[in-house]
């Protein structure tokens, strides 16, 4: 017995030596590290391929120019830095100092993309809760992800800027994954806060700070609107970025005041989202209706918009008192050189200008800064506007004011215009007929006038 168990040591002593020595050279020499990616795609249907490798996975590996394929698609990344600041098998932790990766790449085939689409299944989740079980744990003390593209192989030229910058302290613990200081930073929108996210349920709930950046809409354009660029918002969705929904709220709620604030049902993916229930305050006043958003070929904003009470003095020079309005428009800006496109149509049912009632409906179409449609058809406190045309070749105009009075002190009478104009940025023309019947002016009375004007 004792032989045996003599012989069981003996043999067993430089097995534990060899597998110890095997172990050291994979986890601490860089021929080791190359040894252990070549063998993950040897046993798996990736092919990953690395043009500079140094370090090693525990002593500041620094890989270049690493590529992962398979079937339907691949990733791939310029440069990523790894520096684990402890490592511990047996507790089940992974505790890493800094994790940087830089031009970050995936690329997905159009059909797969499709199939994916279709299916019920979900393999977003299902594949971040095998790559993260619950029993394992793992602190990021420093990540920084920028550069990060998507591009579909359809259109190969055509990159998805899915975020410039990813950013902050983690914690992955029990399929949870916490950060109370993050940064995601893209070209439509910023944000920096907290958040937790669990994996299994899936569940996202987020505070943070929202900024718009000046390559999603422009500064000077939103000040204009009373609008403002930064603002707090929380989200809580379940879900993944295949397919999410629940409340999200932009600003701090107020029933009664008059800050901007905005709360709704988003339901959507990363291609997209769609907010439902929405309701706000601005200018004073309560909205409410839906948007619809999309990014990926091209920034899409399409939706319909109802206003009640609002007080547009600070925009509108003339305009005060209560507002109500039902408006539906949509916005596409290209992410090319071409002009941006955009259409609104609004039905006012209460508003005041200079002091007059006004109610009636209003549209226009735009193409870039240009305005290519207007539809005008207003009345209040006897007084009608109607005009529709193309400004740039012909707009036909109706006007008809049957009471002085209400507009000019001291005048009385009726007057009443018709014809057509056209104007551009270097050019003006049109053809008005009008008339005027008993008018009167202090001592001046004139039972009835002609005009005719051409320009």
């Amino acid at each position: 017995m004792n032989r045996k168990l003599v012989i069981s040591c003996t043999l067993l002593v430089p097995i534990s030596l060899a597998i110890a020595a095997f172990v050291f050279w994979c986890l601490y020499t860089t021929a080791g590290t190359r040894w252990l990616i070549n063998s993950a795609g040897n046993f798996s249907e990736l092919n990953i391929t690395i043009t500079e490798l140094e370090g090693s996975l525990l002593d500041n590996l620094a890989v270049k120019e690493l590529r992962v394929t398979w079937e339907d698609g691949e990733v791939s990344a310029g440069n990523i830095k790894l520096s684990i600041r402890q490592l511990r098998p047996f507790s089940r932790l992974l505790a890493i100092e800094e994790l940087s990766i830089s031009r970050l790449v995936l690329r997905l085939d159009e059909d797969s993309e499709d199939t994916t689409a279709d299916s019920d299944e979900d393999p977003g989740s299902d594949a971040l809760l095998a790559a993260f079980p619950g029993w394992l744990k793992i602190t990021i003390d420093q990540l920084e992800i920028s550069g990060f593209v998507y591009r579909n192989t359809a259109e190969p030229d055509d990159d998805v800027v899915i975020a410039d910058l990813i950013a902050g302290q983690y914690l992955l613990v029990d399929q949870r994954l916490v950060s109370r200081d993050f940064s995601y930073h893209s070209p439509y929108v910023e944000l920096d806060g907290e958040f937790e996210w669990e994996l299994a349920r899936p569940h996202l709930e987020m505070t943070a700070s929202v900024y718009l950046p000046e390559t999603c809409v422009e500064s000077a354009l939103l000040d204009s609107i009373l609008v403002p660029i930064r603002f707090p918002g929380h989200i809580e969705l379940v879900g993944d970025w295949n397919n999410f929904n629940g409340p999200v709220q932009l600003g701090i709620k107020d029933q009664a005041g008059d800050a901007v604030w905005l709360t709704a049902t988003a339901i959507g993916s990363w291609r997209g989202i769609r907010f439902d229930n929405l309701e706000g305050r601005y200018l004073g006043g309560a909205i409410s209706g839906e948007l619809d958003m999309a990014w990926i070929d091209a920034y899409r904003l399409e939706g319909q918009l109802s206003g009640q009470e609002l007080n547009p003095s600070a925009l509108i020079d003339g305009a005060a008192g209560s507002t109500s309005f039902d408006a539906s428009g949509e916005l596409y800006v290209p992410y090319d050189d071409e002009p941006l496109q955009a259409g609104l149509d609004a039905m006012i049912h209460e508003a005041r200008l200079k002091g007059h009632a006004l109610q009636g409906k209003a549209a226009g179409q735009w193409l870039g800064q240009e305005l290519v449609g207007l539809h005008l058809d207003l009345a209040g406190d006897a007084a009608r506007l109607w005009a529709k045309g193309i400004p740039a070749q012909r707009v036909d105009i109706d006007l008809e004011v049957s009471d002085l009075t209400m507009y000019q002190q001291g005048v009385s009478g009726q007057v009443a215009a018709g014809g057509w104009l056209s104007w551009s940025e270097d050019s003006f023309a049109g053809e008005i007929d009008g008339y005027g019947e008993d008018l009167a002016w202090q001592d001046v009375k004139v039972q009835r006038i002609e005009l005719q004007g051409r320009h």
